[in-house]
């Protein structure tokens, strides 16, 4: 263990490692006892052997994009797997094999060379490990599903410090809690092995910007709508300020995306969003143009400028109760800084043989409270926390596992008996909580 590369508290580089561990601006007052970024698996099973030995509990960092830094924690070991981040890729067998520190643009880039994709994050530098472990919700999530469900092995280092392949047929306990358990896992993940499919022959998009006072004209239309739309065709709408110069306040931006083998058959399905009933009242109109996932990348990653501190939350709504749409309205218009915004991203629901992932409906809500200083983290942490418990109401499932606070506000992640299937899976693989579980309680408390 003389080679592990280790940090420990009072090493140079050790705070720099820990805050490059944290992809969002605002850093936890949280702090590791040693941070180990590994190179290879081999560093992976000797950092897991060196904390058995030293009683260390152990956070995992693959991309470093959860919102609450949930792997950096205070003593113990954080490991950083953000170097395991190469792949194999076998266009025949339409499979791959990739390290978890391989991020979402890169890893789409590498696969469209090859006429080939997976559903990657929607931010261009998600780390696949995370995003995929917690079900992971991409550009073509309401054609594939939770990206977990492409996911047929794992290697892994377990508790003890042991690496081992795992598959349904060798492990199926270990592949039921790695298909959407995220930061519940209770191993580390050294390598992915994943289903990929060929790249649509066509992909288009069309955009629609609009004012926010027609929000519920737009919402009662759209709904219905999306909800009716084949699983080929992807909505997301964001409300955010105007970055129009003709335009001030707060707009609410529209981008379908269809996946079709022609160009024609794409547009046909863009079609009935050319027929918005408020068209006319639109900011900005493009018709239907080529898309790719670098455009989404780049419309995305807007949102997302690196360096700003973020609070966020999601939750799984109950789109057909249009009661919701009121407490929506009012969260959408009391943005309280100019990067501040709110994202819906309908969904359509799936379910996999052997899955811990459980929690979804139609339609995702999220919220997210965004500054630029340390003074605006109090009220953006009271803003997402008063939109939650307004929406909370709504809300018959849950929240989702990969945009989550489960500290400020407790729910649920994962279907209650799954919830407790975990627990249990956890006391048996790792008795001795080797491995951090979520940070805060993935299940409602009573008040």
């Amino acid at each position: 263990m003389t080679d592990l590369p280790i940090l420990r508290r009072a090493d140079d580089g050790y705070e720099q490692a820990r805050q490059a561990a944290i992809w969002n601006g605002k850093k936890p007052d949280r702090f590791p006892d040693a941070i180990v970024v590994a190179r290879d698996e081999a560093d992976v099973v000797a950092a897991v052997r060196l904390a058995n030995a030293e009683g260390w509990t152990i956070g995992i960092r693959s991309g470093g994009h959860a919102w609450s830094a949930t792997g950096v924690r205070d003593g113990g070991l954080l490991l950083d797997l953000s170097s395991l981040d190469r792949w194999e890729i076998a266009p025949a067998a339409r499979t791959v094999a990739v390290g978890p520190g391989a991020r979402s643009q890169a890893f789409a880039r590498a696969l469209g060379e090859h006429g080939l994709y997976f559903p990657t994050g929607t931010c261009s530098t998600v780390g696949i490990g995370g995003y995929t472990i917690g079900g992971g919700a991409s550009f073509t999530g309401c054609m594939d599903g939770p990206a977990c469900y492409r996911l047929t092995a794992i290697d892994a280092v377990t508790a003890e410090g042991e690496l081992i392949h795992a598959d349904d047929e060798s492990h199926p306990d270990l592949m039921w809690a790695a298909r959407g358990s995220g930061p519940g896992f209770f191993a580390a993940v050294t390598r992915l092995y994943l289903e990929v499919s060929p790249l649509p022959a066509a992909m288009r998009t069309s955009l629609y910007v609009y004012p926010v006072d027609v929000l519920g004209e737009f919402l009662d239309w759209i709904l219905p709508v999306t909800l009716a739309a084949p699983d080929n065709v992807s909505n997301l709408w964001a409300s955010i300020e105007s970055f129009l110069p003709f335009h001030q306040g707060t707009i609410v931006v529209h981008f379908p995306i269809v996946f079709a083998d022609t160009d024609e058959e794409a547009d046909a399905l863009l079609e009935p969003f050319e027929r918005s009933p408020i068209l006319d009242r639109a900011l900005v109109h493009q018709p239907p143009h080529p898309w790719t996932f670098d455009d989404g990348y780049a419309q995305v990653d807007q949102l997302y400028p690196k360096g700003f501190r973020y609070r966020s939350d999601a939750l799984w709504v109950n789109a057909e109760d249009d009661a919701f749409l009121e407490p929506l309205d009012r969260i959408v218009r009391s943005l309280p800084t100019s990067h501040s915004h709110v994202l819906w991203a309908p969904w359509k629901t799936r379910e996999h043989p052997n899955a811990a992932y459980s929690l979804h409906t139609p339609l995702s809500v999220h919220v997210y409270g965004v500054g630029e200083e340390q003074h605006e983290d109090e009220p953006l942490d009271t803003f997402v926390r008063d939109a939650m418990r307004s929406l909370e109401p709504f809300s018959i499932r849950g929240g989702k596992v990969n945009d989550h606070d489960l500290v400020s506000f407790p729910k649920y992640v994962l279907g209650p008996e799954e919830t407790e299937r975990l627990k249990e899976l956890k006391a048996t693989y790792d008795p001795e909580g080797r491995f951090h579980s979520y940070l805060g309680t993935p299940e409602p408390v009573a008040s």
